[in-house]
């Protein structure tokens, strides 16, 4: 199990360590799923989507493509036990930008796509009006 208090204590975040990650394993499937859940986003992109629900797919797809991808490889770093780039303030931080950015993609999903979607509908509603006329009423 991951000891969270030992694991932020400031004298191990900035000291370079040349011992592999004790819970390497826990990370590395954690950021492999994303990978795999990135990879199944962009396989099952739909053409027919509306254009900001493609986008949307594919900023999901994209905060869980690289950013894990880097933290893979920081603990292939940290696995080869290279001394200088093995800090584990640099897990921190990618950790702590992939969560930001997962809170403004979920910020932007409750926020703005259901503007999005009152604008979608009137614009629709407009073009059914404008193609078959005037009701009969």
């Amino acid at each position: 199990m991951i000891n969270f208090k030992e694991f932020f204590t400031f004298s191990n975040l900035f000291s370079p360590t040349t011992e592999p990650l004790k819970n390497g394993l826990y990370f590395f499937g954690v950021f492999g799923l994303a990978l795999l859940t990135s990879l199944f986003l962009y396989l099952t992109f739909k053409r027919r989507q509306i254009k900001f629900q493609r986008v949307f797919q594919k900023r999901i797809a994209d905060a869980l493509f690289y950013l894990p991808t880097l933290m893979i490889l920081y603990l292939f770093i940290r696995r080869g036990q290279i001394e200088t780039a093995s800090q584990p303030v640099i897990l921190v931080s990618l950790i702590i930008i992939w969560l930001i950015w997962l809170l403004f993609l979920l910020y932007y999903r409750l926020a703005v796509t259901p503007k999005l979607y009152l604008e979608y509908g009137k614009k629709k509603r407009e073009e059914n009006y404008l193609r078959h006329g005037k009701s009969k009423k």
